[in-house]
This record gives structure tokens, sequence and C-alpha cells, in this order.
């Protein structure tokens, strides 16, 4: 693939989005027209199912039998903070999350942004009996996930996320949901090795840039064929 040339067509026809001079670098014009450069998103969308086949959750059931729960010292209620643009500094890296259901499909996704620049993102579809906020909670799992695999030096990581109802549930470490288990468990392994995740709540639809991104995400893996296959008892979890 010649990156070069696929950065240079979509420089041009992103300088007419952006009414930039021509004189204005690639790196600039990605950061103001907020799109990725076009290789690296090429790459995602191949490596699409091969983060579905190994982000498989069949082996999940929904609810964990009392013998099989943690103790509560082996897990960690999540720490909510305000969102605003002032606490966003703080963070090197913020992760945005977002569930969808469209026409009756429904997919999650979540963007990874370093210094303000979108870095990484992933999408995946799920059955489309599964309610939204399945999605929702999925997407916190695999950006938690995502976080525990980063062989890094940051010790701070914020995620954003526009469900309440996965907060409220996450609040509570003695949930026998499996998902949210795993969640309270990885924050836990993770606080063990000096590394913190702080959650914030960030309305839907008020032109937060990663919230935005987040959602188009959502809806556009929404359109894709391909799914995670999960148990029937995830089908209809609400909070």
């Amino acid at each position: 693939m010649n990156s070069k040339y696929l950065r240079r067509i979509q420089r041009r026809i992103l300088l007419r989005v952006i009414y930039g001079y021509r004189t204005i670098s690639y790196d600039s014009v990605y950061a103001i027209s907020g799109f990725p450069p076009i290789d690296i998103t090429i790459l995602h969308n191949i490596a699409f199912r091969e983060n579905l086949s190994a982000s498989s959750i069949s082996n999940y059931d929904c609810i964990l039998s009392p013998f099989f729960l943690p103790h509560p010292s082996e897990r960690n209620a999540i720490n909510i903070i305000q969102f605003s643009d002032q606490s966003t500094d703080d963070f090197p890296v913020i992760c945005y999350t977002d569930g969808s259901k469209i026409d009756g499909r429904v997919s999650f996704a979540f963007v990874v942004f370093k210094s303000g620049v979108e870095y990484d993102n992933f999408q995946f579809r799920i059955r489309d009996e599964c309610t939204v906020f399945v999605a929702e909670l999925l997407c916190l799992n695999f950006a938690v996930k995502w976080i525990t695999e980063q062989n890094s030096v940051i010790s701070e990581y914020l995620i954003c996320t526009d469900s309440l109802s996965c907060f409220d549930s996450l609040k509570c470490i003695s949930s026998s949901n499996n998902i949210i288990v795993e969640i309270q468990k990885q924050l836990k392994s993770l606080k063990d090795k000096n590394i913190s995740i702080d959650f914030a709540f960030v309305h839907g639809h008020t032109s937060v840039l990663g919230n935005e991104r987040a959602d188009w995400l959502a809806k556009a893996a929404a359109k894709r064929k391909i799914y995670i296959n999960i148990p029937k008892s995830f089908y209809k979890i609400t909070k």
C-alpha cells in the first residue's frame, strides 16, 4: 500500500473541507479536520476481522454464581470526575466509548485520543437482540482491557461515556454481572500497578469531538455484517 500517495490525495480533499492553505502541514490538516490518515483507517478496516476473532466473549455467563464471585477487596468501583475542557487537559490519554442501536442493529465503538489527537479506534457489532446497555457495558470493558494491554509509562487514563446507567452499575462492587465483575477486577489490577483510570460522563451530541467520533464509529459498525457472538443470557440485560 502506497501510504504517501494515499495521504497526498486525502490532504487535497481535506484542504477543501477545512478551507485551508496549501502550505498547511499534513499533521495540521488531520488535526483540524478531525480525520485520521487514510492509510491508518484502511489498516483498521483490515484488522477488523482479527479484532472480532480475538475478542470472543462467548465464555461469559450473564450472572456469576455467588460461589465464583471475587471478594469485594479484589474489585475496584469506578472513580467518576466532572467532565470539562480543563479536566481533559490533565490526562494524556482519553478513551471515548459509545453503544448504538440503529435500524435494529446493535454495535459499539471506542476511540483513543493522545494529546488531543486521535490515536486508535475499535468497532464491534453484537447480536441484534442485545440491548444498548449491553453494548455500552461491553464497550467500557473493551476500553479498560485495551489500557491493561498497553506497555506505556502513562499512569493516568480517562474513559468518557454518555451512559449513566453503566456508571450506576459499576459503582456497585457486589454486582454478580460478569462484565461488571471483570471491569472491576481489571481496575483493581491496574491500581496495584499504580495505574489509575478515571471515568467521566459526557452528554451525547454536545459537540465533544471524541464523543461524536465514538458515536459515528458505533453507528458505522452497525452497518457491518460481522458480529461478536455472545450468550443468549446477555441479550436483554438492562440496568
